[in-house]
C-alpha cells in the first residue's frame, strides 16, 4: 500500500500519564571516537532502567541511548527516575575512588526530562496497518512524550528538568534525587575528572565551551540540592 492505513480516527481517548525521558549525554560524539565505550554505556543504562522498573509501576520504551518511562503515578515516576540517577551516578563515584576497575572518564553520564499529558500506546491503537507488525508494541506517541524529550535538553548532567505540565505546588523545576550532600560532592569531584579528560581530547567532538557549561551546570545543580 502506497499510503499505509493509519489516521486520526484510529486514535481512541489518550491516557494522561507522567513521562520521563532519560538519555546518555554525548553518545554521538563518543560513538564516533570509541564505539565500544558508547555501546557499553548504552547497555549499562538500559540494564539499569530495566532493573529499576521491576521495583516501580512504570512502562519502558527503550530508544538506543535513552529510554522513556511512563506511569500514572507522580510518586512512582519520581522515585523511579531518582533510583536510575542514583545507580548510574554510583558507577562514576566508585570508579573515581578506585572501587571499580574502570576509568572515571568512560562512565555513563545521563540527564532527563519529566512531563505529564496525553499519550497513546501503540498496543491500544487498533485497525491500522500497524496491526501487522510487532513494532506496534514499541510505539509511544503524544504531547507528554514530546515535552519530556524537549526539556531534557535544558537539564544539567545527572539532573532532570520537570516540565510545567508535571509541576505541583511542592515541586520545582528540577528533580531532587541526590540522597546526601556527601554523595553530591563526590559526584561533582568525579565529574571534574571526567571533564578534565575530555577537555584534553582533540579527537572527540566536545568543545571547551560545552565542557565548561556542563561542568558548571552539574556543580550548580547537584551542590544546590
Amino acid at each position: 500500500m502506497v499510503d499505509p492505513l493509519f489516521g486520526p480516527h484510529h486514535l481512541d481517548e489518550p491516557k494522561s500519564e507522567y513521562v520521563a525521558w532519560i538519555d546518555l549525554m554525548g553518545t554521538g560524539a563518543i560513538m564516533e571516537w570509541s564505539a565500544p565505550t558508547a555501546s557499553t554505556n548504552i547497555g549499562k543504562l538500559q540494564i539499569i532502567m530495566a532493573e529499576c522498573s521491576e521495583l516501580h509501576d512504570v512502562e519502558l520504551y527503550p530508544m538506543m541511548d535513552g529510554c522513556y518511562a511512563l506511569s500514572n503515578s507522580e510518586d512512582e515516576i519520581l522515585q523511579y527516575v531518582s533510583k536510575v540517577f542514583y545507580r548510574t551516578s554510583t558507577i562514576m563515584i566508585k570508579r573515581h575512588v578506585g572501587e571499580l576497575d574502570a576509568p572515571t572518564y568512560f562512565s555513563p553520564v545521563i540527564r532527563g526530562g519529566i512531563a505529564k499529558g496525553d499519550v497513546f500506546h501503540g498496543y491500544d491503537i487498533d485497525g491500522t496497518d500497524l496491526d501487522e507488525h510487532p513494532i506496534q508494541d514499541s510505539i509511544i506517541i503524544g504531547q507528554a512524550v514530546a515535552r519530556a524529550h524537549s526539556c531534557e535538553g535544558d537539564a544539567a548532567p545527572f539532573s532532570s528538568v520537570v516540565h510545567p505540565s508535571a509541576w505541583d505546588k511542592d515541586k520545582f523545576g528540577a528533580l531532587k534525587w541526590c540522597p546526601s550532600e556527601n554523595h553530591a560532592e563526590r559526584l561533582v569531584e568525579a565529574l571534574d575528572t571526567y571533564y578534565d579528560f575530555y577537555s584534553k581530547k582533540e579527537d572527540i567532538d566536545y568543545s571547551d565551551k560545552k565542557i565548561r557549561e556542563h561542568r558548571n551546570m552539574a556543580a550548580g545543580q547537584l551542590l544546590r540540592e
